[in-house]
């Protein structure tokens, strides 16, 4: 193999890599925006804060997506009383799909 084809080769198989990685990027930004829809139609904001708009009564989440990751949020979303047993935060109560939007969404809050 000379030079030439194989740095063709390797031009391709990065545009593949990116092209990949471009599209999970976008996938994750649409869910995150389901998410922040999720988020507004049970009306968390009636509670929480977020760039400084919401409530105070609990968490002020604008950043939390810097704080925690998938797995934390996901736990606590399904049973707060369980991981922090003084929040007074009822359990999500939505659809699996849902749920995963509104973890998407507090995770691109940084």
């Amino acid at each position: 193999m000379n030079v030439r084809s194989g740095l063709l080769g390797f031009a391709l198989a990065m545009s593949s890599f990116v092209g990949a990685a471009d599209a999970e990027v976008e996938m994750d930004s649409q869910r995150a925006l389901t998410g922040e829809q999720v988020y507004a139609e049970n009306r968390c904001a009636l509670c929480h804060v977020v760039h400084g708009k919401g409530g105070t009564i609990g968490r002020d989440l604008s950043h939390v997506g810097a704080q925690r990751d998938e797995q934390w949020l996901r736990k606590f979303m399904k049973a707060p009383a369980e991981v922090a047993p003084q929040v007074k935060m009822p359990p999500f109560k939505g659809t699996a799909g849902e749920l995963e939007a509104l973890v998407a969404y507090l995770r691109s809050l940084k």
